[in-house]
């Protein structure tokens, strides 16, 4: 693997590993005389496992994706080029995921594959405004997420973040940015992580407005009690005595303004990959 980098940089691989398996050892006695950059100057955009000493920095290019096999470790920085720029972690070793880290978007499709977070100070995963966190296992191989010590690991989601966890195993976690809802996933010892069963394509989900405020992301206000993913039917009720305002990204299966209804959308941004039936209103400011 070719890596455009200062002074003070290594990648090598253990006898046993692939080309794709090694480690990227960024190194530059806490001197930060340029970056490390990751993407379309590399030979491959996967690697094993990245190491960040202080004073470096790690950039992940503009719409550029780097896969990781064990994670990464960072004292430094991780920088990112765009809303597009992605970390997937792939391959079934475990993976150790340590230091403070944001980035738009992250990924792990692995089903059984092992997550640890450090619960440090100064160890948390951010996602930035409006970008994606996705965890995806099966039934009987979930993805574990797991703190390193009962102090819990960090995830942690900045506004309009496309969540979608599904068949995890949590341990130790938590999210102080917000709710991240896991379905038919398991928990122990976590904090703002909703644990609900699989949903599936094509559910209905009623606006109700019971909690009397126009908020799309209050699940209070929706019936059942959660706010709509991206396969469910969104219904917006004409006798709901609040109609609700959209300021944020959402994806739905579909969309149902009865007679009577008023869905206002304000800034946010909605795709649908099903029906859409108004009989009322919907206005788009």
């Amino acid at each position: 693997t070719t890596v455009a980098a200062p002074p003070g940089t290594v990648y090598y691989v253990h006898a046993g590993e692939a080309d794709t398996e090694g480690t990227l050892q960024v190194e530059n006695d806490g001197v930060n005389n340029g970056y490390v950059e990751l993407g379309a100057t590399t030979e491959s955009d996967e690697l094993g496992f990245i190491r960040a000493e202080p004073g470096t920095t790690v950039k992940i290019l503009a719409g550029e994706s780097v896969s990781l096999h064990r994670g990464y470790a960072v004292a430094g920085t991780l920088s990112f080029g765009d809303a597009n720029s992605t970390i997937s972690l792939v391959g079934p070793e475990a993976a150790t995921l340590t230091g403070t880290v944001r980035v738009p978007r992250f990924i792990c499709e692995v089903p059984g594959k092992s997550i640890t977070f450090g619960s440090g100070a100064s160890d948390q995963l951010t996602i930035a405004a409006n970008g994606l966190f996705r965890i995806i296992g099966t039934d009987g191989h979930l993805v574990s997420l797991l703190g390193a010590t009962a102090d819990r690991g960090k995830v942690n989601l900045e506004s309009g973040v496309d969540q979608w966890v599904e068949y995890a195993d949590v341990r130790n976690m938590a999210a102080p940015g917000g709710e991240i809802i896991a379905y038919g996933s398991i928990g122990q010892n976590t904090e703002n992580w909703t644990f609900s069963p699989i949903i599936n394509p094509g559910e209905t989900v009623t606006w109700t407005a019971a909690q009397g405020t126009s908020d799309w992301l209050d699940k209070r206000n929706w019936s059942p009690e959660r706010v709509p993913i991206k396969t469910d039917v969104a219904s917006i009720l004409g006798t709901a005595e609040v109609q609700p305002v959209l300021t944020g990204p959402v994806t739905l299966g579909g969309l149902t303004v009865q007679a009577g209804a008023r869905l206002t959308i304000d800034g946010g941004t909605m795709i649908l990959t099903g029906p859409l039936t108004v009989n009322g209103s919907l206005v788009i400011v």
